[in-house]
């Protein structure tokens, strides 16, 4: 695959993620997450559950791009980008970059502990 495509696929995947990610986001439930998120910062007992809750979506929304249920848009991109997929490596140094306080967040985010289904980045 030449670079010019694989960047254009990465963009096509990455606007769908994003699509994806803000109608989560817009719906009622995702509304309540933004505003318990926010509110919960005084409170460190509550933080846990937060996360929690903000990986549940960001599972949801790799499932409904075609991955695995169980694990993250991160962590697919990275399993992808350490096979060497241009479209991942592209698409990591974007995600990477967002995470800014995470140094290599994309391959840290995976889960050595299950086997990979349904990643699509070729």
């Amino acid at each position: 695959m030449n670079t010019s495509l694989a960047y254009l696929k990465a963009l096509f995947i990455f606007i769908f993620i994003l699509l994806a990610g803000a109608a989560v986001l817009l719906s009622p439930l995702g509304v309540l997450l933004v505003a318990g998120s926010l509110l919960s910062l005084p409170f460190r007992k509550i933080r846990p559950y937060i996360l929690n809750v903000w990986e549940s979506v960001d599972q949801t929304v790799n499932a409904v791009g075609f991955g695995n249920m169980d694990h993250t848009i991160s962590g697919r991109i990275g399993r992808a980008a350490m096979k060497g997929s241009k479209v991942a490596l592209i698409m990591e140094k974007a995600v990477n970059a967002l995470f800014w306080f995470d140094p290599n967040h994309c391959r840290r985010a995976i889960e050595h502990d299950e086997h990979e289904q349904c990643y699509s980045f070729k």
